[in-house]
């Protein structure tokens, strides 16, 4: 019997799911542009400066930024994004409905995780070999400039992430069954920049008894690592490459058929790739084997909590989205599209020096500007600018910044985008205690592992 309201049918419930996901161009192939698949104001909402002159146009896609910043540092809101569809009904009982909103709200979240990972799959999908090659993989390894030859720090963090692993895995290789081989997840691999440190410091006898599982989104860098693999002597079946997104591992079968069997991961530069590190944390947990370890190192600031940043006045706590501050019995409340950052040291480091979270945004900052293709004196000049703006009290606005770099022609243009998941370290521990790595009041070891502050290394043990 089909149910009537005031003489009317009563309308069919939305779904809402879909409806979200199709505006947001996920329901589309994959080869087509997200700007041709995406409702026209939400797209323009998500890429603002997508049509603006180089460098201000390489921001890229608000999705790929941290969910825990996007709500308030970023205005990514149900009602903002709401009223963005083009399905007004949806709009208006989202504002009106507890029930859909909540349900909204939830569709809302999948969606910008969904579009973050394949928003990185577009850029690195439209990258050319000599891009990756220049780009990925010259920049971690040594050059030489003039009469020195300068190390990068991802070199740096690669090596002291192998210095890390190599007693471990030397260790459960020495205690391996005849016939057994010791499984290790390299996790983002690219061209080998993490695994090939550990594997080249192992005896030719240690490296017979390896089985690397190498997951990557670059089919370039999967045959680049695997050639250089058998050049250190391993063979064929035990290096298994799987060209992957790593923030949906799981979705594959072969990687599937090792879920308890892995002993070891690492990753290096890698996890960020993804708007929300829980889902890969989780993965990880459940490929390892019991008393298995994961060790890794990633980028880490609060450069992208807003694009209007407001340092906290000396002696106050920021919380980790950098929402508030407080100190003894005051507290304030960011405004909205602005985010604090501390003039404290970085929280949740567990060993040796931390440095301040202004410390790690100006130089994450300064970075971009080098990496945009500007050469030393803009970037004095910008950090001339960012004191003064610490100094008066007022925004450090990065885009606004980029805009007066629009009539300077750069050495070079850069293809990479520069919003990316970069979080401070303490959110991946949230995240790792989520995922089952550690207890309510667990701590991993943390350690900022070269003396950049911006490069951090975590190794914790299921």
């Amino acid at each position: 019997m089909k149910r009537f309201l005031l003489g009317g049918r009563v309308p069919k419930k939305p779904n809402i799911r879909r409806i979200v996901f199709k505006e947001f161009g996920l329901l589309a192939p994959k080869k087509v542009p997200f700007k041709e698949k995406t409702t026209q104001e939400l797209h323009r909402f998500l890429r603002p400066y997508e049509e603006a002159k180089y460098p201000t146009r390489m921001a890229g896609d608000k999705t790929k930024l941290p969910i825990e910043f996007q709500r308030h540092g970023w205005g990514i809101t149900p009602e903002a994004i709401a009223n963005l569809l083009k399905n007004k009904r949806l709009a208006r009982l989202v504002a009106t409905d507890p029930v859909i909103r909540e349900e909204f709200t939830r569709a809302l979240r999948d969606a910008i995780v969904e579009r973050g990972i394949l928003a990185y799959e577009e850029e690195w999908a439209g990258l050319k070999g000599e891009d990756i090659k220049k780009r990925v993989v010259g920049r971690a390894m040594p050059q030489k400039i003039g009469k020195k030859v300068v190390k990068p720090t991802p070199y740096l963090a690669n090596k002291f992430n192998s210095q890390l692993a190599l007693p471990e895995i030397r260790k459960g290789i020495a205690k391996l069954k005849k016939g057994q081989h010791y499984v290790i997840l390299d996790i983002g691999c690219g061209a080998g920049g993490t695994i090939l440190p550990i594997v080249e410091k192992l005896s030719p006898k240690e490296r017979s008894r390896l089985k690397l599982l190498l997951v990557d989104i670059m089919e370039a860098g999967l045959k680049e690592v695997r050639k250089e693999l058998k050049r250190l002597g391993l063979k064929d079946d035990q290096i298994i490459t799987v060209r992957e997104n790593i923030a949906t591992m799981l979705r594959n079968p072969k990687i599937k058929e090792f879920m308890g069997k892995v002993n070891f991961v690492t990753s290096g530069a890698a996890i960020h790739h993804t708007p929300d590190v829980t889902p890969i944390f989780s993965a990880v947990y459940k490929l390892l084997a019991k008393g298995g370890t994961f060790c890794f190192w990633d980028w880490g600031h609060a450069a992208w909590r807003a694009e209007r940043l407001l340092v906290a006045p000396k002696g106050a706590i920021v919380d980790p989205t950098g929402r508030y501050w407080s100190r003894g019995i005051h507290e304030k409340e960011a405004p909205k599209e602005h985010a604090f950052i501390s003039r404290e040291a970085t929280k949740a480091v567990t060993v040796g020096w931390a440095p301040t979270e202004l410390q790690g945004v100006k130089i994450m900052l300064q970075t971009w500007i080098s990496l945009l293709g500007y050469g030393k004196e803009e970037q004095a000049r910008f950090a001339k600018w960012f004191d003064t703006q610490v100094k008066k009290g007022a925004p450090i606005n990065f885009l606004e910044y980029l805009k007066k770099l629009e009539k300077k022609k750069p050495e070079y243009e850069t293809p990479f985008l520069f919003w990316e998941g970069h979080k401070p370290p303490e959110l991946y521990v949230e995240a790792l205690r989520r995922s089952g790595f550690l207890s309510e009041k667990g701590l991993p070891y943390v350690r900022y592992s070269t003396q950049s502050p911006l490069l951090y290394q975590i190794k914790v043990k299921k």
